[in-house]
């Protein structure tokens, strides 16, 4: 998804403002109708809600677009109303004296708004890309080590530019600045974590610094993190952990956008949060009516749902307990964004489903991180639930539902879809050589491998064991098994080097698509027994389904 520019942003934000300053004269005419209704007539409970929701709205809007004196009137007259709420009020004539001068407080405000309208605060912007992201710097005096560091990274579509002495790195970082500089701590013109210090701290900035030793004692990690490292390895490497700490800093394979569900009668206010958390490069989806939501929360699968407390229908507590009555969506945080400060009527609102609650008006870049923080605590509740441990791809029960569910998009849009099953060959016999361990470093390479070469909207699991899945959306059978096979190569040439000696691995792997076959139990029995096929064939290679033995 583009992220807006500034200049487009900012003329999102004034186009909300102006829509908001045209829609404030009817909000307060309904205000006064309502009030004046009350107030002529008998006190009834559901007209008080009524006005109560109009100036609760008020209050809590107008500051998002700058009218800072609107929402003080509209604060006021609020806290006046909710006195009238609670049970076994009667109201006096001072009391209607007092809410009729509040109720034209907020009218000559709302008359004024234009002139005294402030200009709407910016959202934070998403973080920039580095440009390099998959060039690395290696600095090793060991010509072995380095070789091996080099061609392996390359497997992993890495950019690598090798410096056997620190003195050469220095004016390569002037000019280009790459994503990691991996560093040797014995280095032939000195101690590299020593080297490093020296260095002009400007040249490092924003390059993650990679130490790797052959020493594995406190001092030398500590020398290490002085020198700003970001992480530390020892040898002889594990390729797939330097693999797995160049990913994170490089943001390869990115985490898929935080997805937001905004549920508020207010169109206005409801785009506002939506340009907000978008511009930080979440995904937001906005229902005006409550009584749509569960519609929407089962197409568009939320990561988070941001619902105001009073809506006309529905409201935001009686909306959140309706959602927990479905265990699908028992996961879903459900954030409560409102003008209301009674800490009673906050309490009670979580109590009913909410998961916390932000108070209006907020400014962007809180909105923003308290949104962030809460998705990512949930997410990483279900990475245990439905994630592998060692791998972090989906389990098995995971891997088959999202098959399920990538089966049932590809029959509706009469697109293809592959199916591939990945077994490492003669697995057994590598715990059995070098120990478990190591098993799980290969393990975790052809995971990282298969998330590499893959694409972002194609889906990775480990099936059990030595065996994974992949899901290819939008390919047909000749596609996935030529990208199959491109990684079944490059797997083929990751080395690894253990205490028992250096040796590589390979898989075999069958493929099955739709509509060749239909049906998940079939497809993937059609997918196994191309494997079981490649396998007896000699292993190391990429049958497809109907392939002859």
């Amino acid at each position: 998804m583009t992220e807006p520019s500034a200049m487009e942003l900012q003329r999102r934000l004034r186009g909300l403002q102006e829509e908001y300053l045209q829609q404030l004269p009817a909000k307060i005419r309904s205000l006064v109708v309502a009030w004046s209704s009350l107030k002529d007539q008998q006190w009834e409970r559901p007209l008080l809600e009524s006005v109560y929701r109009l100036v609760h709205g008020v209050a809590g809007s107008a500051t998002t677009f700058g009218l800072a004196q609107v929402s003080e009137a509209a604060k006021e007259l609020e806290a006046l109303l909710a006195l009238a709420r609670v049970d076994d009020f009667t109201p006096d004539q001072q009391y209607f004296e007092d809410v009729q001068s509040s109720v034209l407080k907020l009218v000559n405000a709302s008359q004024r708004a234009r002139a005294t309208a402030l200009k709407v605060v910016a959202p934070p912007d998403a973080p920039a890309v580095s440009e390099s992201a998959n060039e690395v710097y290696v600095v090793e005096g060991d010509d072995h080590v380095a070789s091996v560091v080099v061609a392996q990274l390359g497997y992993f579509g890495y950019e690598v530019r090798r410096f056997e002495r620190f003195g050469g790195v220095e004016q390569a970082l002037r000019e280009r600045r790459p994503v990691a500089l991996v560093m040797g701590i014995e280095l032939p013109d000195g101690n590299g974590a020593e080297l490093l210090t020296a260095l002009d701290v400007g040249l490092v900035s924003g390059v993650a610094v990679v130490f790797i030793s052959s020493r594995d004692d406190f001092a030398t990690r500590l020398a290490a993190v002085r020198a700003g490292g970001a992480a530390y390895l020892t040898k002889p490497l594990d390729v797939a952990a330097l693999i797995d700490v160049l990913d994170r800093f490089a943001g390869r394979k990115p985490e898929e956008a935080y997805r937001i569900l905004i549920v508020d009668d207010s169109a206005t206010l409801a785009n506002f949060y939506k340009l907000t958390l978008e511009q930080a490069g979440m995904v937001g989806r906005v229902v005006t009516n409550p009584l749509e939501a569960l519609a929407h929360l089962q197409e568009f699968n939320p990561d988070l749902v941001l619902m105001d407390m009073y809506m006309p229908e529905c409201t935001g507590a009686e909306l959140a307990t309706v959602v927990r009555q479905f265990t699908v969506f028992l996961s879903i945080p459900i954030v409560f964004l409102s003008a209301e400060k009674n800490l009673e009527r906050q309490q009670e609102a979580m109590s009913l489903g909410g998961d916390d609650f932000l108070t209006k008006p907020i400014q962007p870049d809180y909105l923003v991180s308290a949104v962030a923080s809460r998705v990512q605590r949930a997410r990483a509740l279900r990475s245990i639930m439905y994630r592998d441990s060692l791998t972090g791809l989906l389990n098995h029960t995971e891997s088959k539902k999202q098959l399920d569910i990538q089966l049932s998009r590809a029959i509706r849009s009469q697109m293809p879809l592959a199916v591939a099953m990945v077994d490492i060959d003669h697995f057994k016999s590598v715990n059995d050589t070098y120990g478990h361990p190591v098993g799980d470093r290969v393990i975790r390479s052809l995971s990282l491998l298969l998330q590499q070469r893959l694409r972002k909207s194609d889906i990775v699991g480990r099936y059990g064991g030595e065996e994974f899945i992949a899901i290819l959306p939008d390919t047909p059978l000749e596609a996935a098994v030529k990208v199959m096979d491109e990684v079944r190569e490059a797997f083929s040439k990751v080395e690894y080097q253990t205490p028992q000696g250096t040796f590589y691995a390979s898989f075999s792997c069958g493929v099955a698509a739709y509509p060749d076959f239909a049906g998940l139990d079939r497809l993937l029995e059609q997918a196994d027994q191309a494997l079981y096929r490649a396998k007896k064939a000699g292993r190391n290679r990429v049958n497809s389904a109907g392939e002859p033995v």
